[in-house]
C-alpha cells in the first residue's frame, strides 16, 4: 500500500501497488479527505470527479472505497458559509453514491442543488448565496436532512427552501431546519400533469420573510400534493405556517406555531383549482401577531375546499380575529362539509371567534373560553353573508354546530350569530346549555336569520335567543316538533320601546301564562321583533 498526501500524488503515482491511502486535507482545519483507493484496471472510462474517482497516470482508474458515506467536502470548495460550493456540491451528489454526507459544514450554494433519485443529502447546512433560488430540489426517493439558510431578502422576491426538481416527484423525506426563506418547502406539479406523492418528513421553520404580492411568507407549501404526512413546528411566520391549495387531497400536518401572522394554518382553492379535500391538520397555535388583514384567523378554509379535518387549538392570541374563518370567493367556489374542532383560550379581535361567511353545511364544535376585544355584543360564532356571495346549489345548513361550550367571562357576548337569510344555523344538541357567564342570550338572529336544532326537553333550559330589528326569524324552521304550545318567556328587552304590549298580536292574554311570557304556536313567525327569550320546558 502507498501513502500520499492528497489527490496530485495518487494521481501522478505509476508505481505497481493498486492499494492507495490518501491522508491530507483540502483546507485545514476542515474535515479531511482521507481514505483508501483502490486501482481498477479494468475500467477505461469513469471520470474524474476529484473526490471518489481520480484518473492517474496512463489513464489509470483510482476508485474510493466505498464502506464509509461520500463526504461533500472530498470534492473540494471552501466550506465556510462565505464561498459558492455549489459545483462541487452538486458534483458529489451525482458521484453515484447512495449517501452524500455533507458533515454540517456551511456550505454557500449560489445555483440550485438537485438531489438524484434516490439519494440522501445528510447533514446539509447550506445557505443561500443568490436571492430568489430555490436552494435544493429533490426528485423521487430523495432524502435531505439538516439546515438550511435564505438570503432573507423577504418582499415579493420568492425564495424556496426546497422546490421539486421536475413534476410528478413521489416518496421524498425531509428533516430539516430552514430559515430566512420567504417559502420553506413547496410541494407542487410545477404546472405539469403528474402530481407529487407522499412527501414525509419534520420540518422546524423559523424566522422566515416575505409577505409580498406573491407566494410567500410560508413554512410548508402544498399546492397541489396528495398523501404527504409532515411534523411541522413554526416560529415568526408572516403568513401561514401551512398552507394546502390547488387540489391537494389527503395530507396530514401536525402543526405547532407559536409568534405567526396571517391565518397559520390556510386550506384554500380557487375557481380553475381543484378542491382541496380529505386533508387532516392538527395544529397547537400560540401568540399570533397583529396583522392589518381581516383574514387573520387560526386557520382560514377558502373557496373549493370539503371534507378537511382540522382540530384546533388557539391559545393567547388576542390580536387574531379568530380562531377559524370559512369563506367563498364566489357562488361556486365555497367551503362545504369541512369539519372544525377549535379549543381557543383567550380572547380575539374580530366578528367571531369561528367566522362563517357564504359557507354551507360545515361542521364545527367549539369549547373556549375568553372575551371579544372588538366590541360587547360579538358573537363567539357569527354566521353571515359578508362577502355579499349567496352559494349555488341545494344544501340543508350554513353550518352545523355539533357542540359547544365557551366561558364568557361576564362580558356581552352572544354565542351564534345568525345573519344569512340563504340558509339556517342548525344548533346542535346540548349547544344551548354551552354559553355560560354571558350578560348576553346564546343565540342573537337578524338580518333573516333563522335556526334550526333539537326541541327535547333539557336542550333549551335556561338559554335564550334574542331577535333583533330587521330579523325574519321563523320559528317553525327552528323548533319543528314538538312545538306546539311551548311557552316563551320573556327575560330582555333588546330595544328601549320593545315591551310586552310591542309583542306579536298572538300573544294575547288568552295566550300568555303571565304578562312576560308567550305561547308560540305552529305557523307563527317572530319577524323584526325585538325582544328575547328564554327556553322553559312548560307546554312539552
Amino acid at each position: 500500500m502507498e501513502v500520499f498526501q492528497n489527490y496530485t500524488q495518487i494521481r501522478a503515482y505509476s508505481g505497481t501497488e493498486t492499494l492507495a491511502y490518501v491522508t491530507g486535507q483540502l483546507s485545514p482545519p476542515l474535515p479531511s479527505i482521507s481514505g483508501f483507493f483502490v486501482l481498477n484496471p479494468n475500467d477505461s472510462t469513469s471520470s474524474d470527479n476529484d473526490g471518489t474517482v481520480l484518473v492517474g497516470t496512463g489513464g489509470r482508474r483510482w476508485i474510493r472505497d466505498d464502506s464509509i458515506p461520500v463526504h461533500a467536502n472530498w470534492f473540494g470548495g471552501t466550506w465556510d458559509g462565505g464561498v459558492d460550493v455549489s459545483a462541487v456540491a452538486q458534483t458529489a451528489l451525482n458521484s453515484g453514491a447512495k449517501v452524500v454526507d455533507f458533515l454540517n459544514l456551511p456550505g454557500r450554494v449560489n445555483s440550485s442543488l438537485f438531489v438524484p433519485p434516490g439519494v440522501e443529502a445528510r447533514n446539509v447546512n447550506l445557505v443561500a448565496g443568490t436571492p430568489g433560488m430555490d436552494v435544493i430540489r429533490p426528485n423521487s426517493g430523495s432524502t435531505i436532512t439538516g439546515k438550511i439558510r435564505g438570503t432573507g431578502t423577504g418582499g415579493d422576491v420568492v425564495e424556496r427552501g426546497v422546490n421539486p426538481a421536475t413534476d410528478g416527484v413521489t416518496d421524498v423525506h425531509l428533516d430539516l431546519d430552514i430559515s430566512n426563506l420567504t417559502v420553506g418547502v413547496q410541494i407542487w406539479p410545477m404546472g405539469l400533469p403528474a402530481l407529487p406523492k407522499r412527501w414525509r418528513g419534520n420540518l422546524r421553520f423559523s424566522d422566515l420573510t416575505g409577505g409580498g404580492a406573491n407566494s410567500n411568507g410560508y413554512g410548508l407549501l402544498i399546492a397541489g400534493g396528495d398523501d404527504c404526512r409532515f411534523v411541522v413546528s413554526s416560529v415568526n411566520t408572516p403568513r401561514h405556517c401551512v398552507y394546502i391549495s390547488n387540489g391537494s387531497k389527503g395530507n396530514s400536518v401536525q402543526l405547532t406555531s407559536s409568534g405567526s401572522g396571517g391565518a397559520p394554518v390556510q386550506l384554500a382553492a380557487y375557481t380553475v383549482q381543484g378542491y382541496v379535500e380529505n386533508n387532516r391538520i392538527e395544529a397547537v397555535i400560540s401568540g399570533m401577531k397583529a396583522t392589518a388583514t381581516a383574514s387573520a384567523y387560526g386557520a382560514n378554509i377558502v373557496g373549493k375546499c370539503r371534507l378537511n379535518d382540522l382540530t384546533l387549538h388557539v391559545d393567547d392570541s388576542a390580536v387574531a380575529q379568530g380562531g377559524v374563518l370559512f369563506r367563498a370567493n364566489d357562488a361556486n367556489t365555497v367551503p362545504y362539509r369541512n369539519i372544525v374542532t377549535l379549543f381557543h383560550k383567550g380572547g380575539y379581535a374580530g366578528p367571531g371567534v369561528v367566522r362563517s361567511d357564504s359557507g354551507y353545511e360545515n361542521r364545527v364544535r367549539v369549547y373556549g373560553e375568553g372575551v371579544a376585544s372588538a366590541g360587547t355584543g360579538t358573537a363567539v360564532i357569527s354566521v353571515g353573508v359578508y362577502s355579499s356571495i349567496i352559494p349555488s346549489g341545494n344544501y340543508d345548513c350554513a353550518l352545523r354546530i355539533e357542540d359547544y361550550s365557551w366561558d364568557a367571562q361576564g362580558a356581552a357576548m352572544r354565542g351564534v350569530a345568525a345573519l344569512t337569510s340563504y340558509a339556517p344555523v342548525d344548533i346542535g344538541e346540548g349547544v344551548m346549555r354551552g354559553h355560560r357567564n354571558s350578560t348576553f342570550p346564546m343565540v342573537y338572529l337578524s338580518g333573516g336569520g333563522t335556526v334550526i336544532g333539537y326541541t327535547h326537553r333539557d336542550s333549551f333550559r335556561s338559554a335564550s335567543t334574542a331577535i333583533a330589528g330587521g330579523g325574519a326569524a321563523d320559528f317553525t324552521r327552528v323548533y319543528p316538533k314538538p312545538f306546539d304550545n311551548a311557552a316563551f318567556s320573556i327575560v330582555k328587552v333588546i330595544a328601549p320601546s320593545a315591551t310586552p304590549s310591542t309583542m306579536p298580536s298572538y300573544a294575547s292574554t288568552s295566550d300568555a301564562l303571565t304578562s312576560n311570557t308567550v305561547k308560540v304556536k305552529n305557523g307563527d313567525s317572530l319577524n323584526s321583533q325585538n325582544f328575547a327569550v328564554v327556553f322553559v320546558t312548560e307546554g312539552y
